[in-house]
């Protein structure tokens, strides 16, 4: 939970926009795949919001860390079987930089179920790389996307806003 009002609205509204976005999408596109990875970014976006707030122990632990896990193995899978969306330059690094994304969310909900028995520098060690990993995704998939002549898409830009959000509050979360 973030305990700094200021911080937790900001975040909140952070992972609304591509929220919206992706649950719009999730309900007008056909193609079971896309649906598939659109509502895992909706449900993540929905658990970065629940983070932010005290009801998040409300959520049990056991169905995000069961959700967020098949999400990251879905997402790896898609890596490895190559499957290419149309919508993203280099669909496997999107792919990969989406697993790592859903890694992550398993990670911080074990942390937060798991607060008082962790190591604090190696939990800081490991959120350090995580947000590392996350920027450095987010901004591989948004220069190569703006090398596209119509620019970078929607969904890119909806991904790396969540990106971001997701690598500042990996951060404020263990502090």
């Amino acid at each position: 939970m973030v305990v700094t009002p200021f911080l937790r609205w900001w975040f909140t509204a952070l992972f609304v926009l591509p929220g919206l976005f992706f649950l719009v999408r999730c309900l007008v596109r056909r193609v079971t795949a896309v649906r598939i990875s659109d509502g895992l970014h909706v449900l993540m976006c929905a658990g970065m919001i629940v983070m932010m707030w005290p009801a998040a122990g409300a959520v049990p632990v056991a169905a995000q860390l069961a959700v967020f896990g098949l999400g990251t193995l879905w997402f790896a899978g898609l890596v490895v079987v190559g499957y290419d969306d149309c919508e993203w330059p280099r669909s496997w690094g999107a792919h990969a930089h989406h697993a790592i994304m859903m890694a992550g969310m398993v990670w911080m909900v074990a942390i937060m179920s798991m607060q008082d028995h962790v190591v604090p520098g190696l939990q800081a060690g490991i959120a350090a790389v995580l947000a590392v990993l996350l920027l450095f995704g987010a901004g591989a998939v948004a220069v190569r996307a703006s090398r596209a002549a119509s620019g970078v898409p929607l969904p890119v830009a909806a991904d790396v806003l969540m990106s971001v959000g997701m690598a500042g509050t990996t951060l404020v979360l263990i502090t």
